[in-house]
């Protein structure tokens, strides 16, 4: 279990990330350019405070089942998403604003009344996720309704939108900080729970429109550096670090295709959700128990169909066995109509279905693939216990890193082939990964593009494998390598999670001392 209750407080850009020298002088460059943007967007009165950094990550294993409720296997990244924040009292007769820019849209900076950040989540827009942060760190961490003050902020991300490394968590996760650190101070921070501070992250981002599970967030927040984790959702959610492979290693290759779960969730990411769910209704159905009596009642999903009291992977086996048979359908092909789910849930119509399960957020399907998306599901789940078995014994045990290959390999076709979350080109990486020597390669994130992650098998051996990723599929893209290698393609390391370095002296000589 992880021991840090509280979020982190750095002394120096060093505390930040892995830790890693390049990585300390990636930060201090980044500080001096948010430094510049903000006292060139904002009055000279107003000085930057606080900076507040969340990482993205890679996940190692475990897709699309945390908001089934089981267990993932990610690690946090040195890539990461800064906020630079000042406030100043607000004009006597005026209204409190906070204003916000970002040097990914400088273009588009964002404005909004502190008394109203509301937004509509239909229009896709950069500047909602940190208007979702400010709502979420005002109506959980006793923030005032009308505050006396303006907000300013500056914010830089290494975290390529779209590439499933969670950009938009660590947006939420650093804008809540951001927000937090702004108003009640340093002491604010560190009185944070970081597990109140996770689950306060994972219900602002489903403001955006996107029905979020919570790894992304629960990552960001909770990572030891030098460490990947076993992130538990049921029955309650816990951390266990994982050690890294000591011999090996682990790559992340970006597709070049931008997979945006806000743009595409109705028919892709949102959609699975309900899925994952109406099997998790049929199958309970099946076995007599009453799914769902009411609209408002939370639906269940398919952890809730485990005894955690009892050995968990017997009951995983048998429920997959259970999926393959029940969830065939009607048709026996494993794909239903509302009018087939209607009628195994009891509910009479299928507008009843949909009222009861596709009302929260906008789905567009025409049938429902609930066998495929179940049985992944449960397969899924007992791989990443099995490949948390296998880090655990990693550097002891000969065939750990092979063993863990060989789960990611069957996770990626469990994806593409069962959860249909991969994309042409993502197959088109995996493959390339595997013919250069990787034991194992996946897509990683929600899919449909993005990254795949990797495991070379020698640590040694890894600027080879990226020279023979880059020369196979990235310069044949006209992609420069210098602009190819170290965003879209690089070795990872274990960063630690959310932190926030205080910024005490409003002069350059600041970010000399933080060094």
């Amino acid at each position: 279990m992880n021991k840090t209750t509280n979020v982190r407080i750095a002394s120096s850009l060093a505390d930040l990330g892995s830790g890693d020298p390049a990585t300390t002088a990636s930060h201090q460059a980044r500080l001096a350019s948010l430094t510049a943007t903000f006292r060139a967007a904002y009055p000279s009165s107003v000085h930057p405070t606080l900076l507040a950094r969340a990482p993205g990550r890679v996940n190692l294993i475990g897709e699309h089942i945390d908001y089934c409720g089981f267990s993932v296997l990610p690690m946090a990244l040195d890539c990461d998403l800064l906020v630079l924040v000042g406030t100043r009292p607000t004009a006597v007769g005026s209204s409190a604003t906070v204003n916000v820019r970002s040097h990914e849209f400088a273009d588009q900076p964002v404005s909004f009344a502190a008394a109203d950040p509301a937004f509509d989540a239909s229009v896709i827009d950069w500047g909602n996720y940190f208007k979702a942060g400010y709502i979420g760190a005002r109506k959980h961490f006793g923030l005032a309704a009308n505050p006396d003050y303006d907000l300013f902020a500056v914010i830089d991300s290494t975290v390529p939108p779209g590439s499933g490394l969670s950009s938009s968590a660590a947006m939420i996760v650093s804008t809540l900080l951001a927000c937090i650190g702004a108003e009640l101070g340093t002491e604010g921070i560190a009185a944070l729970d970081t597990k109140k501070l996770t689950q306060v992250a994972i219900d602002t981002e489903r403001l955006v429109g996107v029905n979020s599970g919570g790894m992304d967030q629960s990552i960001s927040v909770m990572a030891s550096r030098g460490q990947a984790a076993v992130i538990h959702f049921t029955p309650k959610l816990d951390l266990t670090p994982v050690p890294l492979p000591k011999a090996a290693a682990f790559v992340v290759a970006h597709s070049l295709v931008t997979a945006d779960k806000a743009v595409t969730a109705a028919t892709n990411y949102n959609l699975r959700v309900v899925e994952t769910r109406l099997a998790a209704a049929i199958l309970a159905a099946h076995a007599g128990r009453v799914p769902l009596t009411a609209s408002s009642a939370p639906p269940l999903i398919l952890a809730d169909l485990v005894d955690w009291t009892r050995p968990v992977v017997p009951q995983l086996e048998q429920l997959h066995a259970t999926a393959t048979t029940v969830l065939a359908g009607p048709s026996g092909t494993g794909e239903w109509t509302d009018a087939a789910v209607a009628a195994a849930l009891s509910l009479g119509t299928s507008e009843a279905m949909r009222e009861q399960y596709m009302s929260a957020f906008a789905v567009t399907y025409s049938t429902l693939k609930l066998r495929n998306r179940a049985t992944h599901v449960l397969a899924e789940a007992r791989r990443v216990l099995a490949a948390a078995d296998a880090m655990s014994a990693a550097g002891e045990t000969a065939d750990s890193a092979s063993t863990f290959g060989a789960l990611m390999d069957a996770s990626h076709a469990s994806c593409r082939d069962l959860f249909e979350c991969s994309h042409p080109d993502v197959d088109a990486l995996v493959a390339l990964g595997k013919a250069n020597g990787a034991l194992g390669a996946r897509v990683t994130g929600a899919g449909w593009g993005g990254c795949t992650v990797h495991l070379v098998p020698d640590a040694a051996a890894v600027d080879a494998f990226v020279d023979a990723l880059y020369d196979a599929y990235y310069k044949p893209r006209r992609l420069a390598k210098d602009k190819a290698v170290g965003t879209f393609l690089f070795a990872t390391r274990a960063s630690a999670g959310a932190t926030v370095l205080p910024l005490a002296a409003p002069s350059s000589e600041t970010i000399v001392s933080l060094l």
